[in-house]
C-alpha cells in the first residue's frame, strides 16, 4: 500500500503540519509506504506571514524513511499540474490531502481532478475548518 500524505511538510510550522506528518509516521507504523507531498507556498503571496519553521530543532521525522516532496506553490499554477502529475508517477493507492483553508480549494481541486483521471488511487480529504478562522 503506497499512500501520499498531501499537506504541509514537516518544514512548516502549525498543527496541520505537525498532524500530517503524524499521519505519515503512524501509517509507515502500520506498515504503508508512505510519501508526504507538501507546499513550497501553501496560501496567496498577499498573505503577509512566514510559515515556514526556522525554530525548532526537532527532526520530525527522524527514524522514518518517509521521503517529502516540497513541489506545490499556491502563486503558481503551473506547480499545481505538476504536483499531480508528480503523484501520479508514484502510483499511490491512496491520495490524502489536508484541506484546511477555503482558498486552497482551487489548487487542491485542480490536483484531485488530475488523480482522479489519470490514476486508480482513492482520494481522501481531511477538511479541518468548515469555514475561514
Amino acid at each position: 500500500m503506497h499512500v501520499i500524505c498531501f499537506g504541509p511538510g514537516p518544514k512548516f510550522k502549525g498543527g496541520i503540519a505537525q498532524y500530517n506528518t503524524a499521519l505519515a509516521r503512524s501509517l509507515k507504523d502500520e506498515g504503508a509506504q508512505v510519501t508526504i507531498v507538501s507546499w513550497t507556498q501553501q496560501y496567496p503571496a498577499i498573505i503577509p506571514r512566514e510559515f515556514v519553521d526556522k525554530a525548532s530543532r526537532s527532526d520530525f521525522l527522524e527514524g522514518y524513511d518517509i521521503p517529502v516532496k516540497y513541489l506545490t506553490n499556491w502563486n503558481d499554477p503551473r506547480t499545481w499540474a505538476a504536483t499531480a502529475i508528480a503523484i501520479a508517477a508514484l502510483k499511490p493507492n491512496k491520495v490524502i490531502i489536508q484541506w484546511y483553508n477555503p482558498t486552497q480549494g482551487i489548487p487542491l481541486n485542480t490536483i484531485a481532478k488530475y488523480l482522479r483521471k489519470h490514476t486508480k488511487a482513492e482520494i481522501l480529504f481531511d477538511l479541518h475548518f468548515g469555514a475561514a478562522k
